[in-house]
């Protein structure tokens, strides 16, 4: 008997977190909690829900309970109609017939949060479904407060505020998990888990989950002292989150279509973290590379993000705002574009990914004391200084960033490989493009560093007593190509793994690009010569830019199917069976997915993001 109560008591422990949407481990719940209150009293009734359509307010009615030193919330806007809307909808349906769902079905974990919800929800008099709608209610937010205070507390706290679209309903779910956490007994409340106070009840699910009812919302806390607080305090309009100026000029730009959403007060997370947040980048390249956007977020005051769907996927765009503006790392970070071709319509055999960039090079250099810390200003200087003798005393700063306009762009593809020669795992070919303001001109030096850099690698195998590049020059469709290839009798090895990386450098038109391999240069070659114009004006200030084909990426997965299940069988100890069935149901939820966007830029006060997952065709 005493092992089935256990099991109620950490299924209810389950059902309240699943209610509650989260809740962090922390101090358990004291006994002294308003002992001058009344001991004992019955769950009171809460007043009717208000009626309010979601369009006619911008804040939700919860944020007049939370403090406004909430460092993160997260929101759900009416969730009980969003539930029937997705349900009703086409993602939905592709989801159920989807062979990754299917697998998931099969998964003991799945089956086990299933038959809970089933449980809870019966005794609620509900069905899965409309349960569901409970714990989504009307708004739901989830808030993050510094830590407390007193006691020895180094985790944030967390409060929960839900606003039932039916009270009678979500209230009957409560009880339900109250009941069987053993907080109410053959009706009644339990002395030891429950207290009154300011005439509200407060009820103890376990030591870390607490919840009262109030008003028109149920509130959760993973401390007592927390909720009680929150009790004591309902009636007083200060310092509430509802008046902060900034939590509600987020909530009021939210799109009508927006599902879930999220505000963030960065200048606590600084005031928190101190140093750690200021702390300079200690690898020069990704600070060449990402230091201004590491700068934009710094230099916030404030960031919001909300996440709305699609009939083929989902869409979450934010924003990072503050006082200042950023203008000091605007001037590096997005720069006027000079790109004349759509490469977004590139037609590359393969493609899998393309990241572009867009940065003022020198202006970024002349910055980088600021960014990045001294190991990392050492090796960068390592850098520039051997890059400047590769190219012959061509200054990486004074002459080379000089010539750089601003997109740089990387590129993936899946590689086709000799019978044979295909490595394990099995890896893309990647490349870069640099596009040059005088390409002829620079060139000469570019082809100079290329071929020294495979001059000392063919020098470092074959000290190794490995075989070497042989060094070809040729002309494709009227572009010089410097390329390295292995011996034709070359024993290709374990697996061919060195075949998977085969350099290949060309300078056309106004590009330098570097391929590791000279079949995918020869395509790049191809498609960009097919490239239309560009839609977008010259000038025109560029965004950052990044575009996955998540169809291929799923397939080079596919290609490495048998490395997963082993790596699952050594790390997680699972049987062949058990990794295979893990392995399978991972690469079938990657093949439901088709094309992931982002695009970052700049915004007069700030950064500007956008992330699209779409769905396969």
């Amino acid at each position: 008997m005493r092992l089935s109560l256990n099991r109620m008591r950490h299924a209810a422990r389950s059902a309240a977190l699943l209610l509650a949407v989260a809740a962090l481990a922390l101090a358990p719940w004291p006994a002294t909690l308003a002992q001058s209150d009344a001991a004992s009293a019955k769950p009171t009734a809460a007043p009717a829900v208000q009626t309010t359509p979601p369009a006619a307010r911008s804040v939700a009615p919860a944020a007049q309970l939370i403090p406004d030193n909430a460092l993160l919330v997260v929101g759900l806007r009416d969730g009980y109609r969003a539930v029937d809307d997705f349900r009703g909808g086409d993602l939905f349906k592709r989801i159920l017939a989807s062979d990754a769902y299917k697998s998931l079905e099969k998964q003991s974990e799945y089956m086990k949060a299933k038959g809970g919800l089933m449980m809870f929800a019966g005794a609620a008099g509900l069905d899965p479904w409309a349960a569901v709608q409970q714990v989504a209610g009307r708004d739901l937010l989830l808030a993050l407060l510094p830590p407390p205070k007193e006691g020895n507390h180094d985790k944030p706290d967390v409060l929960i505020v839900l606003t039932p679209q039916d009270a009678a309903a979500t209230r009957s779910l409560l009880n339900s998990i109250l009941v069987m956490s053993g907080a109410i007994v053959d009706g009644e409340p339990v002395e030891a888990r429950s207290r009154l106070v300011d005439g509200v009840r407060g009820y103890s699910i376990s030591d870390d989950l607490y919840v009262a009812e109030f008003d028109e919302h149920m509130v959760f806390a993973n401390r007592a002292k927390l909720l009680e607080g929150v009790i004591r305090e309902r009636r007083s309009g200060e310092k509430k989150l509802a008046t902060n100026e900034h939590f509600t000029r987020a909530a009021r730009d939210l799109p009508r279509e927006a599902l879930l959403w999220a505000f963030a007060d960065v200048r606590q997370f600084k005031s928190m973290t101190g140093d750690a947040f200021n702390k300079k980048l200690d690898n020069g390249l990704a600070g060449l590379l990402f230091g201004g956007a590491v700068e934009a977020f710094r230099s916030a005051d404030y960031a919001s993000a909300w996440l709305r769907t699609e009939a083929d996927g989902v869409v979450l765009d934010g924003r990072a705002f503050g006082e200042g503006g950023g203008a000091e790392w605007l001037k590096t970070f997005a720069v006027n574009s000079e790109e004349s071709r759509d490469w977004s319509k590139l037609d590359l055999p393969g493609l899998m990914s393309q990241v572009a960039l867009a940065r003022d090079w020198v202006g970024i250099w002349e910055a980088r004391e600021s960014i990045i810390d001294a190991d990392g200003l050492r090796g960068l200087t390592e850098f520039a200084n051997t890059l400047t003798t590769l190219m012959g005393g061509m200054d990486f700063h004074s002459q080379f960033l000089t010539e750089l306009k601003p997109t740089l762009r990387f590129l993936a593809a899946r590689q086709k490989l000799a019978e044979g020669a295909a490595p394990t795992p099995e890896l893309p070919g990647f490349a870069l493009v640099m596009h040059l303001k005088n390409a002829q001109q620079v060139a000469p030096r570019l082809e100079n560093a290329a071929l020294m850099t495979m001059s000392i690698i063919n020098v470092d195998m074959g000290q190794k007593m490995q075989p070497q590049f042989q060094l070809t020059p040729r002309d494709y469709h009227g572009a010089r190509m410097l390329v390295g290839k292995y011996p034709e009798k070359t024993d290709p090895g374990p697996r061919g793994i060195r075949y998977n990386f085969e350099p290949a450098i060309s300078v056309f038109g106004d590009r330098f690009v570097i391929c590791t391999s000279e079949k995918m240069l020869e395509n790049l070659i191809d498609a960009v010569e097919k490239l239309p114009a560009a839609a977008g004006k010259a000038g025109e200030l560029a965004s950052d830019t990044l575009h996955v084909d998540l169809g291929e990426l799923s397939r080079l997965l596919d290609a490495n199917r048998e490395v997963f299940i082993a790596n699952q069988m050594l790390e997680q100890d699972f049987s062949r069976e058990r990794a295979t069935a893990r392995v399978g149901m991972l690469l079938e939820a990657a093949r439901m997915l088709g094309q992931l966007s982002m695009r970052v830029g700049p915004v007069s006060d700030g950064l500007n993001f956008s992330l699209r997952i779409g769905l396969a065709r």
